[in-house]
């Protein structure tokens, strides 16, 4: 159901790529199109992680229905924390809310390895922790800062 919403974004951010390249009206908000453009990239990264993601918890419940509780508490935060990217892109705001609810995601994704190391759980970390990068990115964090931040918020 997200196919057709990405879509409407990337077209809208190119549409308005064109016009602030072309409208002198409108060339006070190029700055802000750049980033809603980089923006989208990371977005789209991260629900192609988010994809993963759920193909991977349908696998490790099939195998094992008992996954530890901190992996759902990962994907309950990782929920959490998209939304506050999308309220930190919205209000153009310093994302430092976003930020903590992403990285919160990663904290709890490393919790349950401390559960269960098997490579179904693993999976699930790792596809939490590729997400939470993803969001960084898209609030504009470098990448080696993003992943930098998300191997520290799992320690």
């Amino acid at each position: 159901a997200i196919d057709e919403p990405l879509g409407q974004l990337r077209d809208g951010v190119e549409l308005a790529r064109e016009t602030t390249r072309l409208a002198p009206m409108w060339w006070r908000v190029r700055e802000r199109i750049g980033l809603y453009a980089d923006a989208s990239v990371h977005v789209d990264r991260a629900v192609r992680n988010a994809r993963v993601l759920a193909r991977g918890a349908i696998r490790a419940t099939e195998l094992k229905p008992e996954i530890p509780a901190a992996a759902v508490e990962a994907v309950r935060a990782l929920a959490a924390g998209v939304r506050e990217v999308e309220a930190a892109l919205l209000a153009d705001d310093t994302g430092e809310r976003a930020i903590g609810a992403v990285l919160e995601a990663a904290r709890a994704a490393a919790a349950a390895l401390d559960e269960d190391r098997g490579l179904s759980v693993s999976v699930l970390v790792g596809q939490v922790r590729s997400t939470c990068v993803d969001l960084l990115r898209a609030l504009g964090v470098p990448r080696d800062d993003a992943a930098r931040h998300v191997r520290r918020a799992s320690r």
